[in-house]
């Protein structure tokens, strides 16, 4: 970053040079096209607390923007993004945050980063402008570090298990309805998009199960007269042997590869008490440390209590967790107003325009969280 009066390279923070008044870091101070109009223009130097909250993904950037902005407290923020990202991995983006001291632990609460000293940071400077020396930058900078995750949470159905496609293609074909494994997964995983409209417009997931299906099979070919009778007969399935009982490809692999990185793992699934043998009788047995099924608990995703208490049970911080999901309006809403972050597995890019980081394969999740 440079000195907007001399172009002169300077370090990250918030100040000016007390003899010339030249801007010698971010201040914020001035609107522009990509700057909005400070909140906290009034306010002296002395009576704010400059924050550089470091380098963030693009999704997490924004989210705790949005947080600061829901808590009506008043600060300034600029997001930028950082040159080159974009082709290397996942977009990352500067996080500046301008307060007064009195609001800072409330912001820090909400964004959920620890404070440290700015790398590089030094007592003093000299002014590239005019070359007067400018004391006491680090007590007016504060830094903070990206959060450090050490907790995953999965959902089951649609991250870790899919549905027991090779029955339900018997099920059909015995009805003389012909279609592939391919299709219904396909099939499958734009009937989940009716689920993520249900809880949009206020219901709940429950609610969806025979939309979700009467989707499925109406796009594999079955008569609309026949429907209801197979809906019916999956859900008896359901409840006696389970539908969701299949590991998908390389999750069992990619689950054990980061619990051997160290990594704890649990599961949160909205599910009809019987996720946890299901997972067991796919290949997860012994991976997790905690499974969460909403039939048991009494609360169903999104509600952010579910999220909770696998986080109690954990004895886990939500800052240090991140939840991987496949429905935009329960997993990520739901992980996000519970304090962890989210990701979504996106199998079938049905969802390019969520401001989330998506996955196509469970596979990349090891490689995205090496990246944080």
């Amino acid at each position: 970053m440079f000195c907007p009066e001399c172009r002169d390279e300077y370090r990250p923070g918030f100040t000016r040079c007390a003899t010339c008044d030249a801007v010698l870091v971010e201040s914020l101070a001035a609107p522009g096209p990509s700057v909005p109009a400070p909140v906290l223009a009034d306010a002296t130097p002395e009576e704010t607390l400059a924050v550089f909250c470091g380098f963030l993904a693009l999704d997490e950037a924004r989210h705790a923007r949005d947080k600061v902005r829901a808590a009506k407290l008043p600060a300034d923020i600029l997001i930028r993004e950082i040159p080159g990202t974009a082709s290397d991995g996942p977009v990352q983006e500067e996080f500046w945050l301008r307060v007064r001291p009195r609001d800072f632990a409330v912001m820090e609460g909400l964004i959920g980063f620890e404070p440290a000293a700015p790398a590089g940071a030094e007592d003093s400077f000299r002014c590239s402008a005019c070359g007067a020396i400018v004391h006491g930058l680090r007590t007016s900078v504060r830094g903070m570090t990206g959060r450090h995750i050490t907790t995953v949470l999965f959902d089951a159905g649609g991250v870790l298990l899919d549905l027991d496609y090779a029955f339900l293609k018997r099920l059909l074909e015995a009805r003389h309805v012909e279609t592939t494994i391919p299709e219904l997964s396909a099939s499958e995983s734009i009937a989940r998009t009716a689920i993520d409209r249900r809880v949009r417009e206020g219901g709940r997931t429950s609610e969806a199960w025979r939309d979700y299906f009467r989707i499925l099979l109406t796009r594999v070919g079955t008569p609309p007269e026949g429907t209801e009778e197979i809906i019916d007969t999956l859900a008896e399935a359901h409840q006696r042997v389970g539908l969701w009982t299949v590991a998908i490809d390389g999750a069992v692999a990619t689950v054990r590869a980061l619990k051997d990185a160290g990594h704890r793992l649990g599961v949160v699934s909205n599910a009809e008490g019987r996720v946890e043998r299901d997972l067991e009788g796919a290949g997860y047995a012994g991976l997790f440390e905690t499974v969460v099924d909403s039939h048991l608990v009494g609360f169903e995703k999104p509600d952010p209590r579910i999220f909770r208490i696998a986080m109690e049970r954990m004895s886990a911080a939500p800052e240090t967790a991140v939840f991987l999901g496949d429905v935009p309006a329960v997993d990520v809403a739901g992980a996000r107003s519970a304090g962890l972050m989210a990701v979504l597995l996106d199998r079938h890019d049905l969802y390019p325009t969520v401001d989330v980081p998506r996955l196509r394969s469970i596979a990349e999740f090891p490689n995205w969280l090496a990246t944080r």
